[in-house]
C-alpha cells in the first residue's frame, strides 16, 4: 500500500469563551462541499511543522504560529480509485500571529472562515479531521490550564 505524507494546523483563536467553544480556521474546496482543516502534502527536504505553516498560509492566508511541537497524527485510507493509498497527517495545535487575514491564495479553495468549534463539528464529514479538531481541542485547554496554574498572583 501507498503511503503519502501531509501536514496541516488545526488553527484555534478565542471565541466568546475560549475554552469552552473557541473558533477554527476552515477551509472549502471546489471539490467537496463540506469543509476541512488546512493541509497538504511534506514536499521533498521540508519538515512537517514547515509543510503544516505553509499549508495553512497557502490555503488561507493566514500566518500561524505553532503552539505546541507535538503533532496528533491521523490516518486515512483513499480507496476511491485504485491503488489504496494511506494517507497520514500530522496536525498541529497552532495559532493565528495576527488579525489579518487576506484569504485563500490557491485557486482551489472556495473559502476560508472562522467557525465555532460546536458549529464545525457538525460541518465536518472527515471523521480523522473531526478526531484531529477534537484532540487539539483538548491540547489547547490543557496548555491554557497550564499557563493558568504558573501564574503568580
Amino acid at each position: 500500500m501507498q503511503e503519502v505524507r501531509c501536514a496541516g494546523c488545526v488553527v484555534l483563536r478565542p471565541g466568546k469563551d475560549f475554552l469552552e467553544n473557541p473558533e477554527v480556521l476552515l477551509i472549502w474546496t471546489l471539490d467537496y462541499t463540506d469543509p476541512t482543516l488546512p493541509k497538504g502534502r511534506v514536499e521533498p527536504g521540508e519538515t512537517a511543522e514547515d509543510a503544516a505553516r505553509r499549508e495553512v498560509r497557502e490555503e488561507t492566508g493566514c500566518d500561524v504560529s505553532i503552539t505546541d511541537p507535538e503533532p496528533v497524527t491521523v490516518d486515512a485510507l483513499l480507496a476511491a480509485h485504485p491503488p489504496v493509498i494511506r494517507k497520514v497527517i500530522d496536525f498541529y495545535l497552532a495559532h493565528p500571529t495576527s488579525e489579518s487575514f487576506c484569504g485563500p491564495l490557491d485557486p482551489l479553495i472556495r473559502r476560508a472562515a472562522w467557525v465555532p468549534v460546536d458549529q464545525a463539528l457538525r460541518l465536518m464529514l472527515r471523521e480523522e479531521e473531526v478526531t484531529a479538531l477534537l484532540r487539539c481541542v483538548r491540547k489547547a485547554g490543557d496548555v491554557i490550564q497550564g499557563q493558568g496554574s504558573t501564574r503568580t498572583h
